[in-house]
């Protein structure tokens, strides 16, 4: 009787031990159910530098991709006019602090020459399916990443002029928008001369002595007159009729503008539009955006956008891929695998549209066929979008070649010099030639 006893004891005890362990089974099961998986990347840390111009872009990668891969974006930002400089300095250090970099499309060449950014061209055709090469626009997709037969970055930005301006200043006077660049004197000179006295004025110019401003300016105009700054053999033109034209035509017109060129940035010609103090505008397209931002913009429904003045003998109008950005990797980042996936998230088509919805904040201008033609970026900037629909594939690109960044340097400093009235345009422009044409030859 006792054994019996203690038999059925061994069986409670051991039905009890497997009961217990089935419940903790069942619990850990359940809770690794209801705890989030580890993503792939969590912990990781990867480096980002960008232009200022898209600190809320870049703030906006940095938050999605972590919520998406578990990764630390860390976000360096930087003056627009110091990018480049700083993708060099961090080359030439002992310890590279950056993994993933923007760059001004005009600078490719320059710095794929000198190894200071990984050649993508295996990794590109490797992930074709992912990265959809054929989307983005050709003229701008061969200018941001292809040189010397290889790929270097992926677009991210796609930076065009356009002339916007105000339909109720225009209105007062009877005046159409311009087609030509006379016309635009005209218009700019009546305005100014009518309402200067009040705070109006008939244009902006962003004439600021910087490559990527004062340079845009000079390129709108020489484009429109056929121009260009290098021959197919890369000797200089800017002896040529139409260069001469272009500055001729700066010059006068900043006589008529928000004063004063030389001192009017990006920022400040932006802000005198929106707030209805000038008539016209060369600026790039995501003003569109910002002109319907009730937070900013004091012109809601009162503004208009049309390619840019055409020259006489033109008979369509040009853009010019003035600035414009990529995202590339530096030779010498800590993290290659983790930046190549990065660089695959933050320029596919969905990132990219998702960046150019960001109202009036991110800066980030299409690059892809998939936004422009999206109901999405049509709804937010119909006109802006049936003017890229239209044109932008027909815009004219800068040099890349690796001496572009100091020739630019150089036309920034005589242009500068023509306008402040120390040189005259045919002394500038021939000094910039002469100049050009010995850095080439040694090149």
């Amino acid at each position: 009787m006792k054994q019996k006893h203690l038999v059925v004891l061994g069986l409670i005890f051991i039905v009890g031990i497997a009961l217990i362990t089935i419940f903790q089974s069942s619990k850990e099961t359940t809770q690794r159910k209801a705890s989030p998986s580890i993503k792939k990347y969590s912990g990781q840390k990867l480096s980002l530098m960008v232009s200022q111009s898209f600190r809320v872009a870049g703030r906006y990668l940095a938050e999605t991709y972590r919520n998406k891969t578990g990764a630390i974006v860390e976000i360096t930002i930087v003056p627009y006019e110091e990018l480049e400089q700083r993708i060099i300095d961090n080359h030439n250090s002992n310890f590279s602090q950056i993994d993933v970099t923007m760059f001004w499309y005009v600078y490719l060449g320059r710095l794929a020459k000198a190894g200071i950014l990984l050649d993508l061209t295996d990794f590109i055709d490797t992930n074709r399916v992912e990265i959809e090469p054929d989307d983005f626009i050709p003229v701008i997709y061969e200018a941001y990443s292809s040189y010397d037969g290889k790929r270097w970055g992926l677009p991210f930005d796609g930076d065009t002029h356009t002339l916007f301006y105000n339909k109720s200043i225009l209105k007062r006077y009877g005046l159409l928008p311009p087609q030509s660049w006379e016309e635009y004197l005209n218009i700019s000179k009546l305005i100014t001369e009518k309402e200067k006295n009040i705070g109006v004025y008939g244009s902006a110019i962003m004439a600021q002595p910087t490559p990527i401003i004062l340079l845009s300016a000079f390129m709108n105009r020489l484009s429109s007159y056929g121009g260009k700054l290098l021959d197919v053999n890369n000797k200089p033109l800017l002896s040529s009729p139409e260069a001469l034209r272009a500055l001729k035509d700066l010059m006068e017109q900043s006589k008529y503008a928000l004063p004063t060129p030389m001192e009017t940035s990006f920022q400040i010609c932006v802000d005198a539009f929106l707030a209805g103090q000038v008539a016209m505008v060369e600026q790039w397209t995501d003003l569109g955006i910002m002109a319907e931002d009730d937070s900013r913009s004091l012109i809601q429904g009162q503004w208009g956008v049309l390619p840019l003045p055409m020259g006489e003998q033109q008979s369509s109008p040009i853009l010019s891929l003035n600035a414009g950005y990529s995202l590339g990797i530096p030779a010498k980042s800590n993290n290659k695998e983790l930046a190549k996936e990065f660089l695959l998230y933050a320029t596919s088509p969905t990132t990219s549209k998702e960046l150019s919805l960001i109202v009036g904040s991110s800066g980030v201008d299409p690059v892809r066929f998939s936004t422009i033609n999206s109901s999405e970026y049509a709804q937010i900037a119909p006109e802006v979008s049936r003017l890229k629909k239209k044109y932008l594939h027909h815009a004219k690109a800068w040099p890349t070649i690796p001496q572009m960044p100091e020739m630019m340097f150089i036309l920034t400093k005589y242009i500068h010099l023509s306008l402040e009235g120390i040189l005259t345009p045919e002394i500038a422009l021939e000094k910039t030639n002469q100049e050009w044409g010995v850095l080439l030859a040694e090149g």
